[in-house]
Formats: structure tokens, C-alpha cells, sequence
């Protein structure tokens, strides 16, 4: 499968930490994410580099279930910490 890069903007009355705390929550994603019905964590703790999950999601009125890896934070993580 070929790296597929999503960027989105929007305003969200909240501050970066904020937003980034909610992001990264794998564990409450199926409760604060819309579209998320349920996230399972396949490896790692926290949002660290490496962390694993599975994340069903409903999109167009279809369930998917994808497995997702953490890659790199540095440019994310340092934003919102400067915020």
C-alpha cells in the first residue's frame, strides 16, 4: 500500500495542546472522534512513535477497520507544545 499523506484545516476554538490531548487519546477516540466506532490497541502505549492500533471508522454509511502506526511527531508534537 502506498503512503497516503491527509492534511486537513479547520479552526477549533481550543488550544493547540488541547486539540493535540484529544487527537491523541487512542483510547477515547471512539467517544470524541466523529466517524470512529472503536479504536483497539495493537502495540504501545500513549501516541509515542511506533504505537499500533485498529480503528474502525463509519464513513458514506460503510464500517472499515484499518491498522494504523505512529510514525513521526517532531514537527506536530513541537506546535502544539509551543502554543
Amino acid at each position: 500500500m502506498p503512503n497516503t499523506e491527509i492534511q486537513l484545516t479547520g479552526h477549533v476554538a481550543a488550544t493547540p495542546a488541547k486539540v493535540w490531548a484529544v487527537l491523541t487519546d487512542l483510547d477515547a477516540a471512539a467517544t470524541t472522534l466523529t466517524g470512529v466506532i472503536s479504536t483497539e490497541r495493537v502495540a504501545g502505549e500513549g501516541y509515542a512513535v511506533g504505537t499500533r492500533r485498529r480503528e474502525t471508522r463509519k464513513m458514506l454509511g460503510k464500517e472499515a477497520t484499518e491498522e494504523m502506526m505512529t510514525q513521526d511527531l517532531r514537527d506536530i508534537a513541537a506546535a502544539a507544545e509551543a502554543a
